[in-house]
């Protein structure tokens, strides 16, 4: 959508129609949460609904691009503390898990990447 008189085009959804995607801007709104950023504070996502987002990413694409990989494994190199329990279980609730846990498998076989499978408790 593109609003009246702006150079910006803005999406309704997070996904396309016929990709099912466990995730809408409505959900992300009510979780977004307190970032400084030059000398203010803004709303971002979590780390958890930034996996998310990434990981659908990933995903929905039928061809895999190095830059959405990369971009997941950047955020397991700036958040390796990730509760690795609790986003399993928030990953199942939503439905996607095998989304997540597809795109962290891709993005720990890219060179230099520390894997965040080896802090991932057994299922």
């Amino acid at each position: 959508m593109k609003a009246e008189g702006s150079p910006w085009t803005f999406n309704r959804r997070i996904a396309p129609r016929d990709f099912p995607s466990p995730l809408s801007f409505d959900y992300l709104s009510k979780r977004l949460q307190p970032t400084p950023l030059i000398g203010t504070t803004v709303a971002s996502l979590s780390p958890l609904d930034t996996l998310l987002m990434l990981s659908i990413q990933v995903t929905k694409e039928r061809r895999f691009k190095l830059a959405k990989l990369c971009d997941v494994a950047e955020l397991l190199r700036r958040h390796w503390g990730l509760n690795w329990e609790q986003t399993l279980i928030e990953t199942k609730r939503l439905g996607a898990q095998r989304k997540v846990l597809f795109a962290l498998c891709l993005a720990s076989n890219l060179p230099g990447t520390a894997t965040a499978a080896r802090k991932l408790p057994a299922s």
